[in-house]
């Protein structure tokens, strides 16, 4: 009960530093995309778990607060670089358009390999 408290204390917060900003664009994750099942990676030779390199969405998770996520990017080793777009609990049309708009300006191209094509 009480973690739900707390949790609920921090959704007011948020919700109140949002009147004025009503759309975050966050990082998505602290490293670029990663293979499936991986869980572990060296970043300036220091160990960084999963749970720690995917701290951004957690939050809103936990907030309940609506939230897309837009590749705009790709490292140097060509892979997504996304962007999170949050808006305020109950309002997912808003992080739906912003997220379209990205999308627009950005627009994403699948990778060659995912296109059934040889990498050059």
């Amino acid at each position: 009960m009480n973690a739900w408290a707390e949790c609920d204390v921090i959704r007011g917060k948020l919700l109140q530093q949002m009147q004025e900003f009503p759309v975050l664009l966050c990082p998505v994750c602290s490293i670029p995309a990663f293979r499936h099942g991986e869980r572990r990676w060296k970043v300036d030779g220091q160990e960084v778990k999963y749970l720690d390199v995917m701290r951004y969405t957690q939050w809103f998770n936990l907030l309940a607060a609506p939230a897309a996520v837009m590749p705009v990017e790709r490292s140097p080793e060509g892979l997504p670089i996304g962007v999170q777009v949050v808006a305020r609990p109950f309002e997912d049309e808003l992080a739906l358009a912003v997220a379209s708009a990205i999308d627009r300006e950005f627009g994403f191209t699948a990778p060659s390999i995912a296109l059934g094509k040889a990498q050059p």
